[in-house]
């Protein structure tokens, strides 16, 4: 089951909310100036007039733990309850989208700095432990990465290539994926922190640390009700719920030639460098399409361009 309408008035199952990030030290000592501003919680000022309204804005002062509560908190709550969710972030390279989702590799999962993934987990386990006398629950994770079109296990020693395949159901599975069973916060950030360290970075001209590949972290939750048996009341009776919640962490958008007017890349180099760079956007091309598609009632009657990366399918 996808995550039902909100029964709050105005209240969309799918919601968009931007973070503005506050400038790096190296644009304050350029003098940059901010394109952007925040001009109430749900408006957003982009110069000359142009104003664009979202669920949510945040702007630089913004932390962590706020914008968990206001995007993703009643997501999760959803997901235990046996719905599926997905927070994606997207954004120009630099934008500030991995420091969002999650801690940087080595650092510790419960600290300020602590993302939206490490978050969730550790309110999915609160649950875990508040039901553990009257439910078991089960909690597993999937970590892949798209680099270059192609799915790689992050937490395979081997750094396995996976395949997509679409059984006769209509459902696409990931064939061969590594899924493992974690029983405590402490056992999934061990494994998420191996995803992330796998994970392929590199230097840009914009990013000393840009992501070079799409990730989706997966957190899938069985849960069945104890002692059902006992009961004699059918009406009482709990059926069993599995959700999914998947977390993506998208690869910034590049230029990868130089702006006529700024004699600037994003990409900053040649090779390897530009070919991920021309696969990122791909992918990021193919999702803007199967959204536009999604959004309009004529184009989702006709065709919705899944099968156009493996990023959209």
């Amino acid at each position: 089951q996808t995550m039902p309408r909100a029964k709050t008035p105005g209240v969309e199952a799918i919601q968009v909310v931007v973070r503005v990030r506050p400038l790096l030290r190296k644009e304050a000592v350029q003098e940059a100036a901010v394109a952007v501003r925040k001009t109430s919680d749900t408006v957003l000022s982009a110069g000359k007039g142009k104003k664009f309204r979202f669920a949510h804005v945040f702007d630089g002062d913004a932390t962590q733990l706020d914008v968990y509560t206001v995007a993703v908190v009643d997501l999760v709550k959803h997901f235990l309850l046996g719905y599926n969710g997905t927070i994606m972030a997207y954004g120009q390279t630099g934008s500030g989208k991995t420091f969002t989702m999650g801690p940087a590799p080595g650092e510790a999962a419960d600290t300020v700095a602590a993302g939206l993934l490490p978050r969730a987990v550790l309110q999915i386990f609160e649950e875990v432990e508040r039901v553990v006398e009257t439910h078991t629950c089960k909690v597993a994770l999937q970590c892949v990465e798209i680099y270059m079109d192609a799915v790689v296990d992050l937490l395979s020693p081997a750094r396995t290539g996976l395949q997509i395949r679409e059984l006769e159901s209509g459902e696409t599975v990931l064939l061969g994926a590594t899924e493992v069973t974690t029983r405590s916060p402490d056992d999934a950030f061990r494994h998420l922190t191996a995803a992330v360290d796998a994970r392929r970075v590199g230097s840009t001209a914009a990013n000393d640390r840009s992501s070079r590949s799409h990730a989706i972290f997966r957190i899938a939750m069985e849960k069945c009700p104890r002692n059902q048996e006992e009961s004699s009341d059918l009406d009482s009776v709990e059926t069993p719920t599995f959700s999914v919640l998947q977390f993506v962490d998208l690869a910034g958008s590049e230029r990868t030639k130089n702006d006529t007017s700024s004699g600037t890349s994003t990409v900053g180099g040649v090779g390897t460098q530009m070919k991920e760079a021309i696969h990122i956007n791909g992918g990021l091309l193919s999702l803007g399409n199967v959204v536009s598609a999604l959004a309009d009632k004529k184009k989702r009657k006709k065709h919705v361009p899944y099968r156009d990366s493996n990023l959209t399918r």
